[in-house]
């Protein structure tokens, strides 16, 4: 079952184009999600998280997400 979920959840989130991109990384235990990796922003940690939820209500989401802080082009 564990290994069927985790899947279900890799396509759920390779389905969003807002999440197919990013280098995460996925630990599965019973209903209990680890997802690591590093986001651009405060609203992808969000966009990851509630497109894991959507896999299944009995979900709960573990983030280790961290936000990497871009530099924008420009004179300082």
């Amino acid at each position: 079952m564990q290994n069927k979920l985790r899947q279900l959840i890799i396509s759920a989130l390779k389905r969003n184009e807002l999440t197919s991109y990013l280098p995460l990384r996925l630990s599965v235990k019973g209903y209990h999600v680890v997802v690591e990796g590093t986001v651009d922003s405060k609203s992808l940690v969000y966009e990851v998280i509630s497109t894991i939820e959507s896999v299944s209500p009995y979900l709960v989401v573990h983030s280790r997400l961290s936000i990497e802080h871009r530099r924008t082009a420009g004179v300082s």
